[in-house]
């Protein structure tokens, strides 16, 4: 079985491309009387490429909703005070006395399982729950401030408890703002601080109440241990952490309630990640790789892998973080779910974050970060991130839904695989736009302003340059059905394989100098179908392979910024192509079914005629380079493969 390198955590009479930008593409459908031949009839060579088998992408996005399916217990649901709940109505002076619990030094312990109802306020002091003693607690208007640690504390059980934040009710937790820690329970008996609401447990949030949370050291909301699932079915909680705001060991499930959290040293949500040891439980390698070398060999992952995932259902989430805004070890799944994430105060500062990348401060400030992979099932998403807006070890997904994306660093990146299949896909700026080995663009609205590439086809295990220049298998770009725009500083469309275009819309505003092009590859360019315009410098312009099946035209203009470009049919004076640039440009490339072989176009830019060509042969072109060592072609071959 291959091994694949694994990076743990830590350690145009029709008008088209409405949506993209300012730039503006029409043209028609027309008829191809020999689409991808020459005058001979010869209707050129097949792609060396492979369209992906769309069942590998399902198996995997089957696998990632299988991994957070989820479900509710009576116990999770119930948001009713029953009749027999014991009530605790905290004060401050150890009077307080009751059934099922003790007091001590104003803490108070919970020694019998069953439900309680929480209110009153405790200024100096927590509520502890004991190992194994399983509770619903109902937050009925409760303050508890502790000065010593955390104010509400579950101690380890194999069971559920849940809490349910009682309608029309503002419950506070706040702990102390001190660095040692006197309260919060180890496996050994032992006290330690974690968060403000700690479980070793797992533990479900419901009702329809209000949850201010407040930590001045360490976490917001966190559950730990073999059992350490989270839950939230409902509610508004205002989480404000020094650290992490809300983390779940194991799986984390969002499916609804209102989010606003806010760290100044941590990640806003995240699921635990396994240590060393357990790493063991997760992959499988082979002889000659050990947990933890840097050149880990993965194999396959274990069933267990089903832990550490995180789901986003149908909830306003709003996160403000020093560091990463959304972390799993695994799977992130966002169903019709509202999301607002800002890192590090932002995509303006992307360059800081880059210079603490060669330095021991080096930090993580990404929008969605997931070992496995993120799936985009719905939802609207608004990223401001200093660094990646998605970083993603193996596989991103987006099959629906509207995504807004500022980043530092790259826009969309996956190690592996990135597919688009549905939705609305904004990325505003950026350093790449989209990144991965192999990227599969199948439907929805794209677009693109990069200050790089706008996308990027590489390698993931590519480090010099030289590695770089190379032709490799797993790096493809293909195009099949997506409507695109780009608008790059470098090349528009860049693989270390090929690229290969098979249907839907792509615009390339391509760079101006002449050292990057509106589409390069490492090995081919196949045109098979679709609408296709890329713009930009001459100096390494690259064509298009005659063995494409759709006919090309390569044209040579001058034309500036916001000029309006029309190819017409000379014969018929019918418009089959209109492109606004936003940037000047010294050729274009051009394809469509409009094209067809042997007739004659001519090209009007800001209504000038400024020249004619004739579809000799599949490939057309007149573009002569401005970069000596790799002169231009014409005639109907290839442009030279830039490196």
């Amino acid at each position: 079985m291959k091994k694949l390198r694994i990076l743990f955590p830590i350690l145009c009479a029709a008008s088209l491309l409405a949506s993209c930008g300012n730039t503006t593409t029409d043209t028609d459908t027309g008829s191809t009387t020999n689409p991808g031949g020459d005058d001979t009839g010869d209707t050129g060579g097949d792609s060396d490429t492979t369209i992906p088998d769309a069942s590998v992408y399902d198996d995997i996005k089957e696998n990632a909703i299988t991994n957070v399916a989820y479900t509710n217990t009576t116990e999770e649901t119930t948001v009713a005070i029953p009749s027999d709940a014991i009530s605790i109505s905290l004060v401050q002076d150890n009077t307080l006395e009751g059934d099922g619990f003790t007091v001590v030094d104003n803490v108070i312990t919970i020694t019998t399982s069953g439900n309680y109802v929480v209110s009153g306020t405790l200024t100096d002091g927590y509520l502890l729950v004991n190992k194994n003693v399983d509770v619903h607690l109902y937050l009925n208007g409760v303050s508890i401030n502790s000065n010593s640690g955390d104010p509400l504390i579950f101690a380890k059980s194999d069971a559920l408890s849940v809490i349910t934040l009682v309608e029309d009710t503002t419950n506070e937790l706040i702990d102390a703002n001190l660095e040692t820690y006197t309260s919060g329970l180890k496996d050994n008996g032992e006290y330690e601080n974690e968060a403000t609401i700690f479980a070793k447990r797992a533990l479900t949030f419901n009702g329809t109440g209000i949850l201010n949370v407040k930590s001045y050291y360490h976490e917001g909301i966190k559950t730990k241990g073999s059992n350490g699932v989270l839950k939230f079915l409902d509610g508004i909680y205002n989480v404000n952490s020094y650290d992490n705001g809300i983390k779940g060991n194991k799986n984390l499930f969002f499916i609804g309630g209102t989010f606003n959290v806010t760290t100044t040293n941590g990640d806003g949500v995240k699921t635990d990640e396994p240590d060393q040891a357990d790493l063991l439980k997760y992959y499988e390698f082979d002889d000659t790789t050990s947990v933890g070398d840097d050149d880990m060999g993965y194999i396959s992952r274990s069933e267990t892998m089903a832990n550490y995932n995180l789901y986003i259902g149908a909830i306003d989430l709003n996160i403000v973080s020093e560091f990463d805004g959304i972390s799993a070890f695994n799977y992130i799944v966002v169903d019709n779910a509202n999301i607002d994430v800002t890192t590090y105060d932002g995509y303006t500062n992307g360059s800081v974050v880059d210079a603490l990348k060669d330095t021991d401060d080096e930090i993580s400030a990404k929008g969605f970060k997931a070992d496995m992979g993120l799936y985009v099932l719905s939802g609207d998403i608004k990223l401001n991130t200093a660094d990646d807006g998605v970083n993603c070890n193996n596989l991103t997904f987006v099959d629906g839904g509207n995504m807004e994306v500022y980043a530092g660093d790259d826009g969309i990146q996956a190690d592996i695989k990135l597919e688009v299949a549905a939705g609305n896909v904004d990325i505003k700026a950026c350093t790449e736009g989209l990144e991965a080995e192999e990227i599969n663009l199948t439907g929805g609205d794209i677009s693109i302003v990069a200050s790089d590439d706008g996308m990027n086809a590489s390698s993931r295990n590519d480090e010099t340059e030289a590695e770089k220049a190379q032709y490799h298998e797993e790096c493809q770009m293909y195009f099949n059905g997506s409507t695109v725009y780009v608008n790059s500083a470098c090349d528009g469309l860049d693989s270390n394989g090929s690229i290969e275009f098979n249907s839907g819309t792509v615009v390339v505003d391509g760079p101006t100098s002449d050292g990057d092009s509106a589409l390069d590859s490492n090995g081919e360019i196949m045109v098979n179908g679709g609408t296709i315009i890329a713009g930009g410098s001459n100096g390494m312009i690259e064509l298009p392979t005659t063995s494409s099946t759709q006919n090309v035209a390569g044209i040579s203009l001058t034309a500036s910024a916001n000029s309006k470009i029309v190819v017409k049919d000379s014969s018929t004076s019918e418009t089959v192509f209109t492109y606004t640039p936003q940037k000047q440009i010294k050729c274009m490339i051009i394809s469509s079914s409009a094209l067809t072989l042997n007739s004659t176009y001519d090209v009007y830019v800001d209504d000038t005629k400024t020249t004619s060509f004739t579809q000799s042969s599949v490939v057309t072109s007149d573009i002569t380079t401005g970069n000596q060592g790799n002169p231009g072609v014409g005639g109907g071959q290839p442009g030279g493969n830039r490196p």
